[in-house]
Formats: C-alpha cells, sequence, structure tokens
C-alpha cells in the first residue's frame, strides 16, 4: 500500500491504519476477510460434524482451529497502531526515527512526508517488512507488517511484528524518559 493513500487524521482517531477508500481496497478487504475466514470456517464445521469423513482426526481439528484463531487475531493485528506517548512533532519526532533504525537494523530507507514516514526493510527471504509510523502534535502511532506477493499485508505475520513494535515502544519510552530527566 501507497503512504500516499492513509488518511493519517482517520488512522489516528481510530487507532488503526485507514487508506482513502476506493473499489481496490474495498476489494483488498474482502479478499483478506475471505482468506482469513477459511480455517475458523472449517474447524468449526469439523468440529460441529458439518463436513464428516471416515474416520475423525483431532490432530486435523486442532490444527485448523488454531491456524483459524492465528489468522484472525493477524488480521485484527495487522493494521492496529501503537500509540507512542511524547514521539509526536513538538517532542521526540527525531528520537523515534533514530530509535526505529537501531531497534531495526535492516531498515535501508525512511521516505515520508512531515506527519507521515514509511521505514522500508529488506527480510532474509527477499520480502519487505515495512514500518508506517504517523505524527500529530503530541504523539507518534507506529504499525509494521510483513508485505506478501502483490503487495498484500500478510495477516500470518502480524501477531510477531505487534510483539516486536511493544518491545520497540518499551525501548523508546526508556531513552525518552532518560533523555527528559537528564
Amino acid at each position: 500500500m501507497r503512504i500516499d493513500d492513509v488518511n493519517i487524521n482517520t488512522s489516528i482517531k481510530y487507532g488503526r491504519i485507514l487508506y482513502d477508500q476506493g473499489l481496490g481496497k474495498v476489494y483488498d478487504i474482502v479478499v483478506d476477510a475471505a482468506f482469513c475466514l477459511v480455517f475458523p470456517v472449517i474447524s468449526i464445521c469439523l468440529f460441529f460434524g458439518i463436513i464428516t469423513r471416515h474416520s475423525p482426526d483431532p490432530f486435523l481439528d486442532t490444527f485448523f482451529l488454531i491456524m483459524g484463531l492465528w489468522l484472525l487475531l493477524g488480521w485484527y493485528l495487522k493494521g492496529k497502531l501503537i500509540c507512542i506517548e511524547g514521539g509526536g512533532l513538538k517532542y521526540n519526532k527525531n528520537a523515534v526515527i533514530e530509535s526505529l533504525k537501531l531497534h531495526f537494523p535492516e531498515t535501508r530507507s525512511i521516505t515520508g512526508s512531515k506527519k507521515i514516514k514509511n521505514a522500508i526493510e529488506s527480510t532474509r527471504w527477499g520480502g519487505i517488512k515495512e514500518t508506517t509510523i504517523l505524527f500529530d502534535n503530541e504523539n507518534a502511532y507506529i504499525n509494521r507488517y510483513a508485505v506478501a506477493g502483490h503487495n498484500k499485508r500478510s495477516p500470518f505475520h502480524a501477531p510477531f511484528h505487534y510483539i516486536s513494535l511493544l518491545r520497540f515502544k518499551k525501548a523508546l519510552l526508556k531513552k525518552i524518559t532518560h533523555k527528559n530527566i537528564a
């Protein structure tokens, strides 16, 4: 997704990366929903016996249930913004960007405007991870995701990225607090 399409004010208001709507964006949401709902639907059908087979397989039932829950969690977290208090335009914007480079050393470029930055990072397997940072006067809001084929955000990796951003936030808040005390 292009950062030019991000609706900054609406995203900050709702705590999620939201794009200016177009037919392509609606299509992306529908395809993502269908993909993420396949495993839960199959696991429910297996559990209640709607899909029958010759012999029950608890391993398969458990696998579909776990994958379904994981994808639903990823679907929810992939657009979620993490608020970094005190990281906004007035205070510590540069500290946020510097810490991003230190915490994610594979970052190769940071582009954007005054209110939005996009950091791109190459992965070992040839994929791309993107970190989007939105700024208002008081706070910074950050989201990270893996980009899969056809420039689609991967829901499978979203829980891992969410945890890494929580660690980043914790380290950054220590740095900001230490800097303000000194």
